[in-house]
């Protein structure tokens, strides 16, 4: 796995002293290409946790349709915004569905 160090050049005497190691881990999702390591930052172990949070969050039925015209390498942006969008727009419809 690769890796950065982070070297203290005035430690152990003007030798240097290696103060901090970053591991990366490159392993990428094989549908969205997206790094496992993004998903994990937002709290899930992998893309399909992901978006069974999503699916739970927005109602199956909304997000099977929009999903299924994103692609994956939408899931942190494109997709969240058109279910927002499609959230907000329902909203406005059955506001104004008394009314008209």
């Amino acid at each position: 796995m690769p890796s950065i160090d982070f070297i203290d050049p005035f430690a152990n005497n003007g030798e240097g002293k290696i103060v901090k190691t970053i591991e990366f881990n490159n392993e990428r999702d094989k549908d969205s290409g997206i790094l496992i390591s993004r998903y994990k930052e937002e709290g899930f172990k992998n893309r399909a946790e992901y978006l069974d949070s999503l699916r739970e969050e927005y109602g199956a039925e909304v997000f099977d349709a929009v999903s299924s015209v994103m692609p994956p390498s939408e899931d942190f942006d494109g997709l969240i915004t058109e279910l927002e969008d499609f959230e907000e727009n329902s909203l406005t419809a059955t506001l104004f569905e008394g009314i008209f």
